[in-house]
């Protein structure tokens, strides 16, 4: 198989966020490459071509990270209204009155700060090398 074709076919499978080991697998059957010369190539492939993977991941991923952060600021607002209301969540397993609402205004900040991250390693996976 021609290396450019091969090429553009690992990078567009990984952009589709296809197993690893399954493009290492087709590249063994269709070239008859080993293992360890196959699993080198797409590590080549995709360190050469991380601007593109990322580029091609981008409207998936913003959508899940736009999720995340909108979901969390949403959560930590609410938990801070009800808190201020004297809303007590009650969770069964913690003894404290308010822990609920301490939890619940956690996952809130750990949601914004995932879909931060995800932005964050989107836009360093997005500059060329």
């Amino acid at each position: 198989m021609d290396p450019v074709r091969l090429t553009e076919a690992v990078v567009r499978d990984l952009s589709r966020h296809r197993s690893r080991n399954d493009i290492i697998m087709h590249i063994c059957q269709s070239t008859g490459m080993d293992w360890k010369q196959a699993e080198a190539f797409v590590q080549q492939v995709e360190q050469s071509n991380r601007a593109t993977i990322a580029g091609r991941q981008a409207p998936m991923l913003l959508i899940l990270a736009g999720i995340a952060v909108v979901g969390g600021l949403s959560t930590v607002v609410a938990m801070v209204a009800a808190t201020l209301e004297g809303t007590i969540i009650y969770l069964p397993t913690l003894p404290i009155p308010y822990m609920g609402n301490v939890v619940y205004f956690s996952l809130g900040i750990l949601g914004i700060a995932g879909g931060l991250l995800g932005l964050v390693r989107w836009l360093r996976d997005l500059r060329p090398q």
